[in-house]
């Protein structure tokens, strides 16, 4: 896969594998993916969202459930290909829409729609940050902060942990 700790995975690579396979990560009908998703919607608080924007919507597996607990939603991935199907996989959701947004390029206000303009209540990107860079992930994580409403929520997931937003890492232990 092109990309290292240094580059992140181009918008490109994606398009080819999306194009290439449907679902190609099995996000529709495997259960490991489902269970994940689910545990993702399940850490949202109690309560519905005004505002939400999901970053790697990927075919709208994870979409589908954070949608009942939205008013609006604008589900985004990279891939125009993925955006595509996302779109016809959630096409019975009349409150979400669906866009193309390359992070962090394209991650700001000037890049939403404009009835998601204002700040937003939630964001979620699961399974994209091991797929930037070290710099892309910090100005990801800078921008999406700016979005976020004081007070919203951030559902981050990357690989096994799912977390209310990045923590920081922990101080090694102390040696005698």
């Amino acid at each position: 896969m092109p990309g290292s700790p240094r580059t992140s995975v181009s918008a490109e690579h994606f398009d080819k594998v999306y194009r290439s396979k449907p679902d190609p990560w099995g996000t529709l009908h495997k259960p490991y993916e489902q269970e994940k998703f689910a545990d993702t919607a399940a850490l949202l608080p109690a309560g519905r969202f005004r505002s939400a924007l999901e970053i790697g919507c990927g075919v709208g597996a994870l979409t589908r459930l954070l949608a009942p607990h939205c008013d609006q939603l604008l589900a985004t991935d990279c891939s125009a290909a993925a955006v595509e199907q996302a779109r016809q996989h959630c096409a019975d959701l009349p409150h979400l829409t669906f866009g193309t947004l390359r992070v962090p390029g394209e991650l700001d206000a000037k890049s939403l729609p404009a009835h998601l303009a204002d700040p937003l209540d939630l964001i979620v990107m699961s399974e994209v940050g091991y797929y930037l860079s070290g710099p892309d992930l910090d100005v990801t994580a800078a921008r999406i902060a700016a979005l976020l409403r004081p007070g919203g929520n951030v559902r981050w997931r990357i690989g096994s942990m799912t977390s209310p937003a990045p923590r920081p890492p922990r101080k090694p232990p102390r040696r005698s």
